[in-house]
């Protein structure tokens, strides 16, 4: 267990071990989903839920949490339990799952607010989606997201500052539409921080000025 620890920390910085480790422990991931098949979603879409989770499993591993494993397989379960909370919700019907962790909808009430949740989720899926697209232009995956997120909070906010920066100069913008660049000098100067800086955390730059320019008002409500 240990060996695998190990590898889930190195898999945190390389995207190929975290591809391999996914599909290492593919079996695994089935075996997770197969007592939620037959409640009114498609195995597809449970498979790429589960495997979604275990991804972001390897992300937000810590010692602390127990047995990797056992850490995952609790965080699949209860992301496939809540998708079929409001995939039951929206379909106006209720079927058991188990009796500790079903939470039987009793008031109108309640099934509407389940339901905007899952509309909500839609709206989400369907903003990653294009923002998946444009950041395709500016040769960068979704997957990298995670990964070139800066790790400190002041970073973070010095990222989104000079994103915004950018966005408010109308010059720099369509620069930056049209070349797809940052005009490094110019934010260094402005910012008063080195162009080396910049170009460190180039990539979640861009990203955070997609999003601000973007029609992205769910993704937005997750930047500080």
């Amino acid at each position: 267990m240990k060996n695998l620890e190990n590898q889930i920390q190195k898999a945190q910085t390389n995207v190929k071990e975290r591809d391999r480790l996914l599909t290492e422990y593919l079996p695994f991931i089935r075996k997770q989903i197969s007592g939620f098949l037959g409640h009114g979603l498609e195995y597809e879409d449970l498979q790429s839920i589960a495997m979604l989770v275990f991804v972001n499993c390897i992300y937000q591993y810590e010692e602390n949490r127990g047995a990797f494993l056992s850490f995952a397989s609790r965080c699949i379960r209860n992301r496939l339990l809540d998708e079929l909370r409001k995939q039951k919700a929206y379909q106006s019907h209720l079927f058991p799952i188990e009796k500790e962790e079903d939470e039987q909808i009793q008031t109108t009430s309640e099934a509407v607010c389940i339901y905007n949740r899952y509309r909500e989720q839609e709206a989400l899926k369907e903003e990653i989606l294009c923002l998946t697209e444009s950041l395709k232009n500016y040769k960068i995956s979704w997957n990298e997201l995670s990964i070139i997120c800066p790790k400190q909070k002041r970073s973070r906010q010095q990222c989104n500052y000079l994103a915004r920066l950018l966005v408010e100069n109308e010059k720099w913008k369509q620069d930056f539409l049209t070349d797809q660049k940052l005009p490094r000098a110019q934010l260094a100067k402005m910012a008063g921080i080195s162009e080396k800086t910049i170009e460190k955390h180039r990539k979640y730059i861009v990203a955070v000025t997609l999003i601000l320019l973007g029609d992205y008002p769910s993704i937005k409500s997750f930047l500080p």
